[in-house]
């Protein structure tokens, strides 16, 4: 069903080392800045309470069923409609993304592509609507699945990589120093998909992921196992 242009990728490299857990890289990498970071500051799980919060302020009450949670709130899937732009269902986690980082990162893992694979993962402030996929609306960035597209701040894409679906696994990677966000998959780096992104003006970024048609469900990591990208690469 997917289909994209002919885009080049990389051959893997062998990995030389790998790491148990996020918070362990970014402790050693961000000791270089005098900086910190503390496991309970960090994003750990998606926040259904958040979702429930925003549909309620929004009084979108037809949306409370369309995602379905797991009990350790890292997989979720779709149940909504699926019919419109409109039915497509966001959700972020419980906690924003430390400022004080050199770097953050995160995977999901695509386990249904379900029927069209409309399916985003990026980053967004906390006043991001959650009826859009990430990067459709105002203070989101998005790399989406069905056709590879970069999405920031508009519902109007550009080519970026290649398209992903059912077993992939898809990273992003967001570089406090360069202030620029790249995204993985399977392991390989993409390029750069979205520079100059922080600004004095910037608030708290938070991991955020869409899903759109019936039946799209992903998993993520959030540290708590070893990544698919090495992160000392």
């Amino acid at each position: 069903f997917f289909y994209c242009k002919n885009f080049y990728f990389p051959i893997k490299k062998n990995k030389t080392s790998k790491i148990s857990i996020i918070e362990n890289f970014l402790l050693k990498k961000n000791s270089i800045f005098d900086t910190s970071v503390s496991k309970k500051n960090l994003p750990t799980i998606w926040s259904m309470e958040k979702r429930y919060r925003w549909l309620y302020e929004k009084k979108k009450y037809l949306g409370w069923g369309d995602l379905e949670i797991s009990s350790n709130n890292l997989k979720i899937k779709y149940r909504g409609l699926g019919k419109t732009d409109e039915d497509a269902a966001g959700i972020r986690t419980n906690n924003f993304i430390p400022k004080n980082l050199f770097i953050y990162y995160f995977e999901i893992k695509v386990l249904d592509q379900g029927k069209n694979g409309f399916i985003g993962i990026g980053l967004s402030e906390e006043n991001t609507n959650l009826d859009r996929l990430p990067g459709w609306e105002k203070n989101s960035i998005g790399y989406h699945g069905d056709d590879g597209f970069s999405f920031r701040d508009s519902g109007t894409g550009l080519p970026y990589g290649p398209c992903y679906g059912k077993a992939d696994t898809i990273g992003v990677c967001l570089n406090f120093v360069e202030k620029t966000v790249f995204f993985t998959k399977n392991g390989l780096s993409l390029k750069n998909a979205f520079l100059n992104l922080l600004t004095i003006q910037s608030k708290n970024r938070i991991p955020f992921v869409g899903l759109r048609t019936r039946d799209e469900s992903i998993e993520a990591n959030f540290g708590n196992k070893v990544f698919e990208f090495d992160l000392h690469s």
